[in-house]
C-alpha cells in the first residue's frame, strides 16, 4: 500500500467509524470523580454513533484498501457485537457517570474502547502529517492530490462554469 493510499484509507476509517464524535461523547462518561447525570439525548447520541460506527465498519470491510488496514490493525475487535452491545446497554441503563467508573469491569471496557478510539485518531493525524503534509505541504481547497506511481504531486484544479 502506497503512503497516500494508507493515509487516505486511515482518514476514511476514522470518518466512517465516527471516531471523533465517539471520543467527544465518551469523554464525560469516563471522567472519574465527576458524577453527572447521563441525559436521554446523550444516551441516544451514543447509541446512534455506535450503530453508525458498526455500519461504517461493515461498509469499510467491503473495500480492499480499507479492509487491509482494518485487518492489519485488528480493528474488528473493537466492533465485536458483544462488546458494543455491552457498552450501549451500560449507557442506556446508567443514570449517572458514577455508575460507569465505579464498576471496575464496566470502566475497563469503556476506557479500553475510548483509548482505542483515541489511538486511531492520533495515528490518523500522525499519518496525515508524516505521509502527506511533510511530503507535499498543505493542499489548498482549490488543489487536489494525485498519486502517480507512488510519488505525490500537486495538481491545480480549475473549474470553468459555462452558463
Amino acid at each position: 500500500m502506497q503512503a497516500l493510499d494508507f493515509s487516505s484509507a486511515f482518514k476514511e476509517i476514522v470518518r466512517e467509524l465516527r471516531v471523533t464524535e465517539l471520543i467527544q461523547v465518551m469523554q464525560p462518561l469516563i471522567n472519574i470523580g465527576q458524577n453527572a447525570n447521563i441525559d436521554e439525548p446523550t444516551k441516544q447520541q451514543f447509541l446512534t454513533l455506535c450503530f453508525d460506527a458498526n455500519a461504517g465498519y461493515r461498509q469499510l470491510k467491503t473495500k480492499q484498501k480499507s479492509r487491509e488496514l482494518l485487518d492489519a490493525l485488528s480493528i474488528g475487535e473493537m466492533f465485536e457485537p458483544g462488546r458494543l452491545g455491552a457498552l450501549v446497554s451500560t449507557v442506556q441503563s446508567a443514570g449517572q457517570t458514577g455508575n460507569i467508573w465505579n464498576n471496575a469491569a464496566v470502566f475497563r471496557s469503556f476506557f479500553t474502547f475510548f483509548e482505542l478510539l483515541r489511538w486511531l485518531h492520533i495515528m490518523q493525524m500522525a499519518s496525515e502529517r508524516l505521509l502527506e503534509t511533510e511530503k507535499i505541504g498543505v493542499v489548498n481547497p482549490s488543489e487536489g492530490i494525485v498519486d502517480f506511481q507512488g510519488s505525490s504531486m500537486k495538481v491545480k484544479l480549475e473549474l470553468i462554469l459555462n452558463e
